[in-house]
């Protein structure tokens, strides 16, 4: 687990992928960066709590915006994605260095298959000789640039449905993993309910449960407040979901004692965004110092659900961090805070409309933004 330095200081907001990282002040339309020791150090580790964190294109930016060197491979997964968006625009040394390794590096199908995924065809097609000589013979391998090449394996077949042909009565009476799977694909089922009590005793189902409890939604409200009060029930962790989507005020200290929980897991940042987005459906102001703190987590993929949340409840509260978000790791808050930018914002508004980095989204609602502000 890397370690986070606090977020008041330029390396620990860049490790978090914030926006303060990059700019002093949310609203200066240029960039102030003041310690580029720090934007240096954070390509040497891989500070996303999670894989799902995004980090590319922030860190591409550091690179173009201030004249960093271009990073090495290492640590892999983070610096290919940002070494990848820049070869994307052009810069020659991150192109160079790609190429070189789908020539010579040990994990070079990744990047290959990183690179056909976010480069146009005619900027990778040339390493099709060089993946040629270095194929594994009998490795199976989709997508692109298998696919485009002609080297791609046949599909996998469709999931196995061993079960279609049964009625839902049928369903409910076997009651085998297979039967809730099935259950799941057409859709909710009000009578699991019944049942779901004594199914959950069985751990292989849970997953399936879970999935259960989604789609049927409002309806497993009052079942979910008795699983709750039990804090060993196989199916708690769902229903406490199943409250904060579809739940009301009195479910409220349900949802604050999860989230106390959470707090007290030692290096556990994930969950969050459900009950976020649950006290602010529920309006539970009181809330808004708790999404606060939440704000500076490393795992930045919820970010954006806290920020939702807190411009919910607390649109003045929210506001410095609508302004923060038009430069975060996440382009999730960066969709957010451009649906939200104030005419003060335009000239970042532009930027991003124009920049080659941004993703396609984030640059369509920025020109939007900029027509209605």
């Amino acid at each position: 687990m890397a370690r986070y330095e606090s977020s008041s200081t330029t390396l620990g907001a860049l490790q978090r992928g914030l926006g303060r990282g990059v700019f002093g002040d949310p609203s200066a339309p240029v960039a102030v960066l003041g310690d580029l020791s720090a934007a240096v150090a954070v390509f040497r580790d891989d500070y996303r709590w999670d894989g799902v964190d995004e980090r590319a294109v922030y860190l591409a930016r550091l690179v173009r915006d201030f004249d960093l060197p271009v990073p090495s491979l290492i640590p892999f997964e983070q610096n290919l994605g940002a070494l990848s968006v820049l070869g994307r625009c052009g810069v020659l040394p991150a192109v160079d260095a790609l190429h070189e390794y789908v020539c010579s590096g040990p994990r070079w199908v990744e990047v290959l298959e990183t690179l056909a995924s976010d480069w146009p065809v005619e900027m990778w097609d040339d390493l099709r000789p060089v993946a040629l000589a270095r194929l594994t013979p009998g490795v199976k391998l989709w997508g692109e640039p298998w696919k485009y090449w002609g080297l791609a394996a046949p599909l996998i077949r469709p999931v196995r449905r061993p079960l279609a042909d049964r009625t839902t009565e049928e369903l409910l009476t076997l009651l085998s993993d297979d039967a809730v799977r099935e259950l799941n694909r057409r859709g909710p089922h009000p009578a699991l309910l019944d049942v779901a009590d004594s199914l959950s005793r069985m751990p292989s189902r849970l997953s399936s449960l879970y999935r259960s409890l989604e789609l049927l939604g409002a309806r497993a409200v009052p079942f979910a407040r008795s699983w709750v009060a039990q804090p060993d029930h196989p199916l708690r962790g769902g229903a406490v979901d199943v409250l904060a989507r579809h739940g009301d005020e009195s479910d409220l200290s349900i949802i604050v004692a999860e989230w106390d929980r959470l707090d007290d897991l030692p290096d556990f940042r994930c969950g969050y965004d459900t009950l976020a987005a649950g006290v602010a459906r529920i309006g539970a102001r009181a809330a808004v110092p708790r999404l606060r703190k939440l704000w500076y987590s490393p795992h930045s993929y919820e970010r954006a659900a806290y920020l939702r949340a807190l411009n919910v409840l607390d649109p003045v509260v929210a506001g410095p961090f609508l302004a923060e978000g038009l430069w975060d790791c996440e382009s999730s808050v960066r969709l957010l805070a451009v649906e939200h930018a104030t005419a003060s914002q335009l000239g970042r508004l532009a930027s991003l409309r124009d920049d080659p980095m941004e993703t396609a989204s984030v640059r369509a609602a920025a020109a939007s933004r900029i027509s209605s502000v």
